[in-house]
């Protein structure tokens, strides 16, 4: 089959982590209801941030079925939780808005709002909890979006860290630089698996580890009581365990 300019699809797609905010369902007068959100994805290095602001329509089906699942009321209602909401997601469709400010300090001054469609939800955190996503029902959002996956977090919420655990087995410590495109995501991701930083050597080890690593083998070979983590375990519930 032959493929002319006419039939090709094209897109702007847009892969971050940030925070979500201003979850709901928003109901058109003549039109089927719809879930709609605003994401503010972070941009820069280390703490140098800054938020790039999204105003989203949930279009994926399986991002709508993450959303109504653990953003739903008692009262059936769709709605932002209290506790901070970060994701990492996948966006499409970028287009922008403008508008003039009819009060504040920049009253009559043009703003422009930038809009997209939320395809796919990766990574979930509500407060200090890492929700963790089902696998089943996803298959037409990966079907949609193959290309534009990131790599930090897969689509089942189980973070995509395997060479971060193979590092700790090989060396007992995890190396990470600041340069990394993942830093920050990576970071926390330590931090919530009891890792520290230890200025002396400068790398990330578990909290119970004394400064002065020692090699991997004589870690292996201590005994294990019956809460130690070991080297090298594999991804349980919200957490991988070194």
């Amino acid at each position: 089959m032959t493929t002319t300019k006419s039939d090709r699809v094209v897109n702007v797609i847009l892969s971050g982590i940030g925070f979500m905010n201003r979850i709901r369902e928003v109901t058109p007068p003549n039109g089927a209801p719809y879930l709609a959100c605003e994401m503010n994805l972070q941009h820069g290095v280390g703490k140098n941030t800054e938020d790039v602001r999204l105003n989203c329509n949930v279009k994926g089906s399986r991002a709508n079925q993450i959303i109504r699942k653990h953003f739903t009321d008692a009262s059936g209602t769709v709605t932002t939780p209290k506790a901070p909401v970060k994701a990492t997601v996948t966006c499409g469709g970028l287009k922008a808005d403008t508008f003039v400010y009819k009060q504040g300090r920049r009253k009559g001054e043009t703003g422009v709002s930038l809009r997209s469609s939320l395809l796919t939800i990766q990574w979930l955190k509500i407060g200090n909890e890492i929700v963790e996503l089902e696998s089943d029902g996803d298959h037409g959002d990966r079907t949609e979006n193959a290309t534009s996956q990131p790599a930090q977090p897969s689509t089942d919420g189980k973070p995509a860290f395997a060479e971060m655990r193979d590092e700790y087995k090989r060396n007992g410590c995890i190396a990470l630089s600041k340069d990394h495109p993942e830093f920050e995501e990576r970071k926390e991701f330590l931090r919530d698996n009891d890792f520290r930083w230890d200025r002396k050597k400068s790398v990330w080890v578990k909290k119970h580890q004394a400064d002065d690593l020692s090699a991997p083998q004589e870690q292996s070979a201590a005994p294990a009581g019956p809460r130690t983590q070991r080297p090298g375990e594999l991804y349980v519930g919200g957490h991988i365990s070194f």
